[in-house]
């Protein structure tokens, strides 16, 4: 849809190019007799060295990477119905959330650090260190006999997802013909919605029964068939590559450390602030401003090496040419929002199932099946509609009012133990809105941006989701923590307030009345934690529309560009 955007209102780095009156939303990717790939204008493609492939390869290669994607997707919310029960095995409620959160963290702090060793390295080296990474660290989480050794073996975990995931949604652009990179990028968005939403499903079915130990178990099995799969099908590259300082020199080593930091402070002060310390206690502040300066030198870092990455030999983690279009800049910031909604809600709604409701895990998950479904025909439909019709950006902000609308009604719903029949009816709205921006922000994406950042950008797209879920999750839960513990003191004893604190199984263990209250407190909770959700789903709105507006505060004409790569898919 960023045809409908005149290039008055994208501003662009000034080049050959687009002097020329090329864009580069609109360049073609040819095949050379050597194999390379070159656009339009003849500006040759980054060659990583991986053929193109056609018929049975191409099949059982896309086969590969999208087993190996839902393999790593799936873990991000397998937890989510199985939390509970994990908590109470270990006896810390109120330590719970960082099981997701440390997960969360790593994977989204290294899914671009991945893909530049992959630029360096080579992708199914790195490819496959990924997935043995992951696995190692499965087989820890569920040998884990405290809570702190599972909160660190899921963080080594995440690292190896995220490598999982960076590399094999960059590996199908790699591998692809570009006449069907729109098809193998909807099997790759699909394999994404559908593992983040049958995730809650597998995770209550597990620990209904059997052990939680299993949800990370599962992982043996799966991941050893993905590790086979990935090293007899993906291609071997042409070029030879080597680990050596040459490549060391390569990688944007200030960017990792800084990024990573930054976004560990600061999670780490949201998730502990008004929990364990006081939000003006010196931890905190210090915390929050250390994340502040490293955010702003990293800015500040990213922004002196883009231009100067030829002579300088080093491949910045975050190329700041990439925000100098005003529709690129906005979406990214849409996804780091819409991040909030999605992550919180597949985290938090089974969890209010299972205490308001009364539900098991398998029937919490049973009971999402209205939100995973609308998600995954929403991908789907993007994927049809943006084929036909250049309207991917309308689409995108769309999707936005159906996430802010969705969350708001999830925010009203009862506190009585009944299913309100309106909890599906708002699950197919809010589903609608998660499909729908998930694959019109890539579409936009890969419209916008020159071929050479293709990579790194659909990388940045999926780590400012991430990383606004991870944020939100921890903004979110400290406040329903917060909330719920201010309500429970009001009329539970404090050997009973930290009974259930510690766990909510001890809520079977209170009076019928006082059991009730309980319950009708965690909803009253649960529905303010939604509503600071369905603010920064607003914001999402917000920064979607941001293209369209002038400094005059109207709105500007749009005229569709001749033809973009979103018309050709």
């Amino acid at each position: 849809m960023s045809g409908t955007i005149p290039d008055d209102a994208v501003p662009r780095a000034s080049s050959p190019q687009s002097q020329a009156g090329i864009d580069s939303a609109s360049v073609s990717v040819k095949s050379r007799k050597d194999g390379r790939k070159t656009t339009s204008y003849g500006e040759e493609e980054k060659d990583l060295g991986l053929p193109v492939l056609e018929g049975w390869p191409l099949g059982s290669t896309v086969f590969a990477l999208c087993l190996a994607l839902l393999l790593a997707t799936l873990d991000t919310t397998i937890i989510s119905t199985s939390l509970i029960t994990i908590a109470s095995d270990f006896g810390h409620f109120d330590q719970a959330s960082w099981i997701i959160v440390s997960y969360l963290l790593t994977y989204s702090g290294f899914l671009l650090i991945f893909t530049r060793l992959s630029d360096v390295l080579g992708r199914k080296p790195v490819l496959v260190f990924s997935i043995l990474m992951f696995l190692v660290w499965s087989i820890g989480c569920g040998f884990s006999q405290t809570l702190k050794q599972l909160i660190v073996f899921r963080a080594l975990q995440g690292i190896g997802g995220a490598g999982i995931y960076a590399l094999a949604y960059a590996s199908v652009l790699d591998v692809v013909p570009f006449r069907l990179v729109s098809a193998a990028s909807g099997a790759i968005s699909m394999s994404t919605a559908c593992a983040s939403l049958l995730g809650p499903v597998l995770g209550g079915v597990i620990t209904s029964n059997t052990t939680w130990r299993w949800v990370f178990w599962i992982n043996i099995p799966c991941g050893v068939l993905v590790t086979v799969c990935v090293a007899f099908l993906f291609p071997n590259e042409t070029q030879s590559r080597r680990l050596g300082k040459p490549a060391l020199q390569q990688i944007d080593w200030p960017g990792i450390l800084l990024s990573l930091t930054g976004s560990s402070l600061l999670v780490i002060s949201l998730e502990e602030g008004g929990v364990h310390f006081s939000w003006r206690s010196l931890f905190v502040v210090l915390m929050l401003v250390g994340s502040v300066i490293c955010f702003l030198a990293f800015g500040i870092w990213e922004h002196v090496l883009t231009p100067r990455e030829a002579s300088m030999k080093m491949l910045p983690l975050f190329p700041t040419r990439l925000i100098s279009s005003r529709v690129v800049a906005a979406t990214l910031g849409t996804v780091f929002f819409t991040g909030f909604p999605f992550v919180v809600t597949i985290m938090a709604l089974p969890q209010r199932l299972q205490i308001v409701n009364g539900d098991s895990p398998e029937n919490a998950g049973l009971h999402m099946l209205p939100l995973i479904g609308s998600t995954a025909l929403g991908a789907i439909l993007t994927g049809t509609i943006t084929g036909k019709f250049n309207i991917a950006w309308h689409l995108l902000v769309f999707s936005n009012v159906l996430m802010t609308v969705g969350c708001g009604l999830i925010s009203t719903l009862p506190t009585d133990s009944e299913i309100a029949n309106l909890c599906y009816l708002y699950q197919i709205i809010l589903g609608f809105g998660f499909g729908l921006t998930m694959a019109s922000s890539m579409v936009v994406i890969r419209t916008e941006v020159a071929m050479k950042d293709n990579t790194v950008s659909l990388g940045a797209v999926t780590q400012l989701r991430q990383l606004g879920g991870v944020i939100g999750l921890a903004v979110t839960q400290a406040i329903l923590n917060g909330d719920f513990r201010s309500q429970l003191a009001k009329f539970l004893s404090d050997e009973e307030l930290r009974s259930v604190m510690l766990s909510t199984a001890n809520i079977a263990n209170l009076s019928d009345s006082h059991r009730d209250l309980t319950c009708r407190a965690y909803g009253r909770s649960s529905n303010a934690q939604m509503r600071v959700v369905t603010a920064f789903a607003g914001a999402a709105i917000l920064m979607s529309i941001a293209p369209y507006l002038v400094e005059s505060g109207g709105l500007i004409e749009t005229t569709p560009r001749e033809e973009s790569l979103a018309t050709r898919f």
